[in-house]
């Protein structure tokens, strides 16, 4: 396995969960998604055009940034408006695990790296379970945590014409009336790891 492979495992795991907690957090009626089998687990995917076209062209820039070693991380925030959040998802990116165990023959067929989507998956569903309600005003954005010359080229680059990047004003906790951080789960082959604010 490559790391251009390993790249678009990560990113597909990315867009399961984040199609998966746009579901389970009811951000967007349930009858907009559709249930599909990934990772032998049943999980819910956007079919909504402007949904899935945003998640696809946010994930196309975050493969773009992680081959070339500059996504450090990438957040789902469930919000109102610029100045309250609801909830952040965070996903710390790093393939490094994954190659590692692919090259030394650990996990040849990702049958460990697919157990610890799988769970990881029920996880959150459970564990969301016990949130409170969403408003019925609650939006969502994907951002992605690079550096600022690769933010400068995502945004003069001609991709950039048909879906524009904004740098974020967010500092972090604003909007939270009181942060808590739940680990919903780490995946340690993968290395990707899924923290929650909520």
């Amino acid at each position: 396995m490559n790391e251009d492979t390993a790249t678009d495992i990560i990113i597909e795991a990315l867009e399961v969960f984040i199609n998966h907690i746009l579901y389970v957090r009811n951000v967007y009626p349930p009858q907009i998604f559709r249930k599909r089998k990934m990772y032998d687990c049943p999980v819910f995917v956007s079919i909504y055009p402007n949904v899935t076209n945003y998640i696809v062209e946010v994930l196309t820039t975050a493969r773009q940034l992680k081959k070339v070693n500059q996504l450090k991380k990438v957040e789902l925030v469930v919000y109102r408006d610029e100045s309250w959040q609801y909830e952040k998802y965070a996903f710390d990116i790093t393939n490094d695990c994954l190659l590692a165990t692919m090259r030394k023959g650990e996990d040849p067929y990702l049958l460990e790296f697919e157990q610890q989507l799988r769970t990881a998956l029920c996880s959150l569903s459970e564990r969301c379970k016990s949130f409170e309600k969403l408003p019925e005003d609650a939006r969502f954005r994907i951002q992605l945590h690079t550096t600022q010359t690769q933010f400068m080229k995502i945004c003069c680059g001609p991709a950039s014409q048909d879906f524009p990047w904004l740098q974020t004003g967010d500092d972090g906790d604003r909007g939270f009336r009181e942060v808590k951080l739940l680990p919903l789960c780490t995946i340690d082959s993968s290395g990707l790891k899924i923290n929650a604010l909520v």
